[in-house]
């Protein structure tokens, strides 16, 4: 699937899905975390947006991609 769109759920540039990334964190109940896991990682969105409130960010999913 990442073969032929590197973001096929437009996760980097879709309202809703920039949207629902703001909703997971601001759930958060702390503001610093030892660490996180984006599990289904997909593009790495996530991860990416936690990786500042955390000491290390597990990232993990199916594709190689």
């Amino acid at each position: 699937m990442y073969a032929d769109d590197p973001d096929p759920w437009r996760v980097a540039t879709s309202w809703y899905e920039q949207r629902k990334l703001g909703i997971v964190l601001a759930a958060l109940r702390r503001p610093a975390y030892r660490w996180a896991w984006d599990a289904g990682c997909g593009t790495g969105e996530l991860a990416v947006r936690l990786a500042p409130r955390c000491d290390a960010v597990l990232a993990t999913d199916l594709s190689a991609r």
